[in-house]
């Protein structure tokens, strides 16, 4: 709900601005089963507010606003870390043994998601609308159960290997 009020009371300020768009963070969790880092009830969330960002980007297309999607995968946060002081965080255990499964194989780093959202922010962005970026390090291409591709057991965070 916060997305699509926090955009809707935005409308008269971007309609007054040269370059109007609205980026949406949503998560990984919203376009791929994540067995290790969301619940149902997160995944389901994210997956609502990719289709919100859809939504939105139709109906606010009239008024020449843009409205685009990133989808990242396991940055420092306070739900994949540990606080190690003002708005710094340390990935925990999990999270890190998770991150391994990218084609990257570690977390991403604050500036990696900062510079999608300059990129849809900027004239660079214009003539993306209704886009989706996934942000993951190569997360998405590991992140199914069955992917048929046998990873060292450190990089399985389930508890219970099979």
């Amino acid at each position: 709900m916060g997305v699509y009020f926090l955009t809707v009371n935005f409308i008269p300020l971007l309609r007054k601005s040269e370059l109007p768009n609205v980026c949406v963070i949503a998560s990984l969790a919203a376009i791929a089963n994540q067995r290790s880092m969301g619940s149902l009830t997160y995944s389901v969330s994210k997956a609502a507010t990719v289709h919100l960002a859809k939504l939105l980007a139709g109906r606010l297309h009239p008024m020449n606003i843009r409205v685009n999607t990133i989808c990242p995968g396991i940055f420092p946060s306070e739900m994949t870390g540990t606080t190690a002081g003002k708005h710094s965080y340390d990935i925990n255990h999990q999270a890190e043994r998770a991150a391994k499964r990218c084609t990257s194989g570690r977390p991403g780093r604050p500036e990696e998601m900062v510079a999608p959202v300059l990129l849809l922010s900027s004239p660079g962005g214009a003539y993306m609308n209704c886009a989706l970026l996934t942000v993951d390090g190569g997360r998405l291409m590991g992140v199914s159960i069955n992917d048929g591709i046998r990873m060292p057991e450190d990089t399985y965070t389930d508890e219970i290997l099979g």
